[in-house]
């Protein structure tokens, strides 16, 4: 039987089967068989034994799948395998198989994977165990989405975030081709609410794209399954419209927002023409993308056996150099800068004079793979070293992360950071 739908028609009434044990269970709703659960979704039964000195709670209609320390036939009863389970000094878990009259003493959690379903052959027994989640962690409850979330970000909102948006492609769980049309779901993570929605109105499936935040809190999603279409969701008024059009389609591409307020692109042949997916940028305040011909791949990619759509699909935390005064132009130097760094660095903006002092960064010349020359970064990122024209030119460094905001892509040997 296919999938029936809830829509609006005044012409129409709906009738449909009440679950009368359900109403009596006080309206719990029943989840399908066998659905992963992170907590009893029913009211669960309490036992005591030992003089109260040990509690235990029976959820019935559900199974923890994974490994038995010990079993137990002929037990007629989830009281009995209770009484079972307390004698154990190290039993915290159990359950009882309604039709097979066993007793289940599940393996340590510590060291097993136990994995909690809902299934109405069994009832699961609890030890119940003062915890603190401050020092031991504990999982909430699982949040169930109507799609596959292949991509995601925090919508931004005044004073504090509360949504999260979350979109696969044209399909819930399916994807493949330009379809013009993507799938979210919306996810109220203080409430719990979850929502779909399509959106079909920028013509844009938003499989495998670029993401980046403007300085005005809108959110710019570029390229994937149709790999020129930009979209501009707008939180203040949850809407998207149509954006430029990139001036080179691509998919699975890095994005970074950069100091300036303007949206940098690189790489991403996963979606359109394969190979020459350089550098462009697009500027929120002429609404324009600009392609940057000094900004190059290739002389960054490694080796893929399976070619250039997986060589330069590239989400990678980008240190670039941006500096308007040097208007530094690597396409005359033909280098590829990339700053790697001896320490530790912080993922977090360069400028404070804390954290750049005395660190040290060295430039490679990526198309040789060879060391070039070393700049000292001094205090206020003053660069001294006198034999390098480059490093009198005083840069201001700043790190961005295409993770910051979306977190989906893997990326395959890119070696280097890209000034524009």
């Amino acid at each position: 039987m296919g999938e029936l739908t809830w829509v609006e028609n005044a012409k129409y009434d709906v009738v449909r089967k009440v679950d009368l044990q359900q109403e009596e269970d006080g309206g719990e709703e029943k989840l399908p068989e066998g659905e992963n659960i992170s907590h009893c979704p029913v009211t669960p039964t309490a036992a005591v034994i030992d003089g109260g000195r040990k509690r235990f709670s029976i959820c019935p209609g559900t199974d923890l799948q994974g490994a038995s320390a010990k079993i137990t036939k002929g037990i007629k009863s989830a009281d009995a395998c209770v009484k079972i389970c307390s004698a154990i000094p190290t039993c915290v878990k159990a359950v009882w198989d309604s039709e097979g009259f066993v007793c289940h003493v599940k393996a340590p959690e510590e060291t097993n994977t136990l994995i909690w379903v809902t299934d109405k052959r069994f009832d699961v027994i609890s030890l119940d165990t003062a915890s603190n989640p401050a020092f031991k962690g504990k999982w909430g409850d699982l949040i169930r989405l109507p799609v596959i979330p292949v991509a995601g970000y925090v919508v931004p909102e005044f004073p504090t975030s509360s949504r999260m948006l979350v979109f696969s492609s044209w399909g819930p769980d399916a994807f493949g081709g330009a379809s013009g049309l993507t799938q979210f779901a919306d996810y109220n993570f203080n409430t719990g609410a979850v929502s779909q929605r399509a959106v079909a109105n920028t013509k844009h499936d938003m499989f495998c794209p670029g993401m980046s935040s403007l300085e005005d809190g809108r959110m710019l999603i570029s390229g994937g399954s149709d790999a020129a279409a930009v979209s501009l969701y707008d939180p203040k008024s949850n809407t998207f419209a149509k954006g430029p059009e990139m001036k080179i389609p691509r998919g699975y591409q890095t994005s970074v927002t950069t100091s300036e307020g303007k949206v940098f692109e690189l790489g991403g042949s996963y979606s359109g023409k394969r190979g020459g997916k350089n550098g462009e940028i697009y500027d929120p305040e002429t609404n324009e993308w600009t392609l940057l011909p000094g900004a190059k791949t290739d002389p960054m990619l490694t080796v893929d056996g399976e070619g250039v759509w997986r060589t330069d699909n590239v989400s990678l935390s980008l240190m670039t150099i941006t500096s308007p005064q040097a208007n530094i132009d690597i396409s005359s130097a033909r280098l590829a800068l990339r700053l790697e760094k001896r320490h530790s660095l912080p993922s977090r903006s360069l400028q404070s004079p804390k954290l750049v002092r005395h660190k040290r960064y060295r430039l490679l010349d990526t198309s040789r793979h060879a060391l070039r020359r070393r700049c000292h970064v001094r205090h206020q990122c003053d660069v001294r070293t006198r034999q390098d024209p480059l490093c009198r030119r005083q840069p201001i460094l700043h790190q961005q992360s295409s993770r910051g905001s979306f977190a989906h892509h893997h990326h395959h040997g890119t070696k280097g950071a890209i000034d524009y």
